[in-house]
This record gives C-alpha cells, sequence and structure tokens, in this order.
C-alpha cells in the first residue's frame, strides 16, 4: 500500500493577512467561494452588490466568521455612474485595497438567433463594460497613490500555459 499524499497547510504558504479586496458579485454562486476564499486567507473584504442582494447577510456571515472585515457598498455594475460613484465613495470613506475580484456577471439561456437586443445589452453591460470600469477605477487609484499594481492570471502557469 502506498503512502498517503503528504498535505499542506495552505495558511503556511498562502496568506493575505493585511490585505483587503474589492469584490464585485461576491454574494452569489463562484463569488461567494471566492470571497470565503480571500477572507479565510485572511483578506478583509468591501464588497460592491446590488441593493437588498439576497445573498449580502449570508456572505457578510462568511467573511465575519473568518475574523474578517466585511464593508458593503450598493452599486448596479451595469450602470457605469452607479459603480464609479460607488468607487468614488469607497475612497472618499478612507478605504483602501490591495485586491480587485470581479465576480459580478449574468447570463442569459438562449440560442444565439433568439437573444434579443435587451438580452445583449444586459450581458455586456454588466461582463464586459462593468468590469472595465471596475478595472479602471481600481488602477486610477494605485496609480494616484504610486502603488504597485499587476493584472494577471496566477494560475496559467500551474496549468502548463506560459504567463
Amino acid at each position: 500500500m502506498e503512502a498517503p499524499a503528504p498535505t499542506v497547510d495552505i495558511a503556511k504558504l498562502f496568506t493575505l493577512h493585511g490585505k483587503t479586496a474589492i469584490v464585485t458579485g461576491g454574494t452569489g454562486g463562484l463569488g461567494t467561494a471566492m470571497t470565503t476564499a480571500l477572507a479565510s486567507a485572511g483578506a478583509d473584504i468591501i464588497s460592491i452588490e446590488l441593493p437588498d442582494d439576497p445573498g449580502s447577510e449570508r456572505t457578510k456571515a462568511i467573511v465575519k466568521g473568518c475574523g474578517r472585515k466585511y464593508s458593503r457598498y450598493n452599486a448596479d455594475v451595469s450602470d457605469m455612474k452607479s459603480i464609479r460613484s460607488t468607487y468614488q465613495q469607497i475612497w472618499k470613506d478612507g478605504l483602501s485595497a490591495d485586491i480587485l475580484l470581479n465576480c459580478a456577471g449574468v447570463q442569459r439561456r438562449a440560442e444565439a438567433v433568439d437573444f434579443t437586443d435587451e438580452d445583449i445589452d444586459v450581458v455586456l453591460d454588466v461582463n464586459v463594460k462593468g468590469l472595465i470600469a471596475s478595472c479602471q477605477e481600481f488602477a486610477k487609484k494605485l496609480i494616484a497613490d504610486k502603488r504597485p499594481g499587476k493584472y494577471g492570471d496566477p494560475f496559467l502557469p500551474l496549468v502548463g500555459y506560459d504567463s
């Protein structure tokens, strides 16, 4: 019988203590899992979510259960003015972040030929325009504060792709 594979204490290898993450869409589906992972690794969370988001209290409880801070800001990611003004409010409130995680997203299920113009607009507004605006506002703050930043997928080297 083979010896069991050695286990690794991830907390000793990977820590985000002292870091803060801004998360869009962190209250549902994969966003909750990723927000939980960030908080478990030690990051405080600034959550940008829809007003009256049904997953808000659950996500807040998870983050607080990890011993981390949780700040909530309401914005409709599909509305450029809303998302941009939310970032301005975050900065005005004296908060700063080290990590940006864009999880906000929508999908429409239909045959491609059956997508309506409204479906296309909603998907592009949230999944593309909202993501770009969020990245821009985060980057502007890093640049203004003369802080380094990096764009990239840290997992690509782990799956055999060149970064």
